[in-house]
């Protein structure tokens, strides 16, 4: 008989499947079913059929009655023994079935176990693949970081770049002497430079957005006008700010954009052009005074040596009347008109700065009493002078008959001011001035001369021209032009400064400044004449009647004169006699030029003192005529009185 056992579970564990054997189903024979792979390769299968072995032995029968297979075990038993069988078999189940149950979960752990070994392998495999993916992400994120780390670099260094250029850009617009101007479209001021602000007399910052008519006016040639925008802007104009200051501006134009036909604005420079026009002015001024000068020169030589003539005879024809009227007075006339003769030549050379002139040390206050003195005598009563000579040193190098010409020209001036009477005063005092007071002026100790009227006053059009030859407010046949002229020559010439102060209706002040010098006080020429009885004076000139006036009026104050025509003739005097005290030449003469005569007169004779005669010299052959050994230059015309002044004066020499 076969016993089938068969499994009554319904749901047995896992890898098991048999039911519980059944009485009937033992009859019919038994038999023992494991059906999975995994029970059968598992160690319960080899305990099962330890235990099957025990219950086979149990029923009397031996382990080889049974067949085991793989999955079936067949045993064949006796009838009698079923029912133990069954028995056995049921007890069994049961303990197969606990058994089973244990395995079960055994089983299900290992699987779970297995299941998550598979899972940790596979999240192994995740997490090294992210891990993977994450590392070259970092790597990624890291380039990326130092990518960024380079570009802010960068953009640090291009913002202090940037930085630096807006400093040196407003450093550069902040000194910058002329004014700079960017404007929109509309011509609203977008940046100004703090020289644009100081002429409109705004700051920058309230003129920032405004129109440029609304911050400048500008002068069109007849009003001034605001109504301007950038593009009719002239080249060069008058400009006004708010401050009321005026000056004369060139302007240049720039679009801000090259790229577009529609700029969005523009760059204006304005160039403060009133210095630069002034100094033009005042080169044209000289040019006419060169000119005017040259043309004085090229006639002052033959025109003063005329006047000498007739001066010096004029002069000796008065010491013969001996005052006897109406003769005398008739004489006096004709010396009077000579001397404004030569007085006008002498303002032609002066301000033109021809005139080359000796000076010598005077006192101020002398020349100002005495010219004083004269306008006290000529001028209408009802004009009243009043001296305040204060200065404690008023002595200055210069030429006295100059000075003299300066001071009676702007007492004259005083005078035609004020046609009802009025006051005139003449005050000095001494002052000291650094190199920065006044741009034409050196540092130094100066006689400050002021000399002021309460006339009508200088139209301020007028205040700077009133210096320029020719130009005069007054009738044709009361002024030349030349007075002021000359007077501005003069001061230059004796590196001194005049300057004037005017109002209409008060009156005008004229200011001037000379070097003040310590030299001892001058004495009168009279009182330093000594024995001249014995003194022998060779006169050279071309001019018979400048040669005959100066021997007889030399000879008539006890000089010894011998003549000579012309250069040659004076060697041969002197190599007859060179007992000589001073050779008396003039400069332009036929065969040998004065030039050439005093260069072999010093190389020959150089104990003689020679004093020039000339009625014209220009600078460079005054310092020729220093250089070759000339001790004084005298100007023609001249008086006998004159000369004398010059021998004492050098007698030391």
């Amino acid at each position: 008989m076969v016993v089938r056992f068969i499994s009554s579970y319904t749901n047995p564990p896992p890898g098991f499947s048999f039911c519980q054997p059944k009485k009937q189903d033992l009859l019919r024979g038994t038999v023992v079913l494991l059906t999975t792979d995994d029970i059968k390769n598992s160690g319960l299968i080899e305990s099962l059929k330890q235990r099957m072995i025990g219950i086979i032995i149990s029923l009397g029968n031996t382990p080889d009655s049974v067949q085991w297979g793989p999955n079936l075990w067949s045993l064949t038993v006796e009838p009698h023994m079923v029912d133990h069988l069954h028995k056995v078999l049921q007890g069994f189940a049961e303990s197969l079935e606990s058994a089973a149950i244990q395995h079960s979960d055994r089983y299900g752990l290992e699987k779970e176990v297995t299941r998550l070994k598979v899972l940790l392998a596979t999240t192994r495999k995740h997490y090294n693949k992210v891990t993977e993916n994450l590392s070259n992400h970092v790597s990624q994120i890291s380039e990326l970081n130092s990518s960024l780390q380079d570009q802010l670099a960068r953009v640090q260094a291009a913002e202090k770049a940037l930085a630096r250029s807006e400093e040196n850009l407003s450093i550069t617009l902040n000194s910058i002497g002329d004014g700079l101007i960017t404007v929109d479209h509309d011509g609203r001021i977008q940046l100004m430079n703090p020289v644009a602000a100081q002429w409109s007399g705004a700051p920058a910052k309230e003129a920032i957005g405004k129109k440029l008519s609304e911050v400048f006016q500008f002068f069109d040639g007849k009003t001034w006008t605001n109504d301007r925008n950038t593009e009719s802007l002239p080249k060069s104009f008058l400009l006004a700010g708010k401050d009321g200051k005026t000056r004369k501006v060139a302007v240049t134009a720039s679009p801000l954009s090259h790229q577009s036909a529609n700029p969005d604005g523009q760059v204006l420079i304005l160039r403060d052009m009133t210095e630069l026009l002034a100094l033009e002015e005042q080169l044209r001024q000289k040019q006419r005074m060169d000119a005017i000068g040259q043309l004085a020169g090229g006639v002052a030589h033959d025109f003063n040596n005329i006047l000498n003539g007739i001066l010096g005879f004029a002069e000796l024809l008065q010491i013969q009347l001996h005052g006897r009227d109406p003769e005398s007075h008739y004489v006096q006339s004709i010396l009077t008109a000579v001397e404004r003769a030569a007085g006008l030549t002498h303002q032609l050379l002066a301000f033109a700065r021809k005139k080359v002139s000796e000076k010598v040390s005077i006192n101020l206050h002398t020349l100002i009493q005495d010219t004083v003195e004269l306008a006290v005598h000529t001028f209408d009563r009802r004009i009243h002078l009043h001296s305040h000579l204060d200065a404690q040193f008023a002595n200055t190098r210069a030429e006295p008959s100059l000075i003299h010409t300066v001071f009676l020209n702007l007492l004259i001036n005083a005078r035609d001011a004020m046609p009802e009477g009025g006051h005139i005063r003449v005050r000095t005092q001494n002052v000291h001035f650094d190199s920065t007071t006044f741009q034409n002026l050196q540092a130094g100790q100066y006689i400050h001369v002021q000399i002021e009227d309460t006339g009508q006053g200088i139209e301020p059009e007028h205040i700077d021209k009133i210096f320029e030859p020719f130009f005069t407010t007054k009738p044709p046949d009361k002024g030349t032009g030349l007075g002021l002229s000359a007077v501005y020559g003069i001061m230059h010439d004796h590196q001194g400064l005049i300057r004037v102060e005017s109002m209409l209706g008060t009156g005008t002040v004229f200011h001037l400044y000379f070097p003040m010098s310590l030299d001892e006080e001058p004495m009168d020429a009279k009182s330093k004449r000594s024995n001249i009885a014995q003194h022998r004076i060779l006169v050279v000139d071309d001019e018979a009647p400048i040669r005959e006036y100066l021997r007889i009026g030399l000879g008539r104050f006890g000089y010894q004169v011998i003549l000579a025509h012309n250069g040659l003739h004076a060697l041969e005097q002197l190599e007859q006699d060179a007992h000589f005290d001073w050779v008396v030449m003039d400069l332009n003469m036929p065969e040998m030029s004065g030039h050439e005569t005093i260069r072999v007169i010093k190389q020959r004779y150089p104990q003689l003192r020679v004093i020039i005669a000339s009625g014209y010299l220009q600078d460079w052959e005054l310092r020729e005529l220093q250089h070759l050994g000339a001790n004084s230059v005298l100007q023609k015309p001249f008086r006998i009185e004159t000369l004398m002044q010059h021998f004492q004066h050098h007698a030391n020499d």
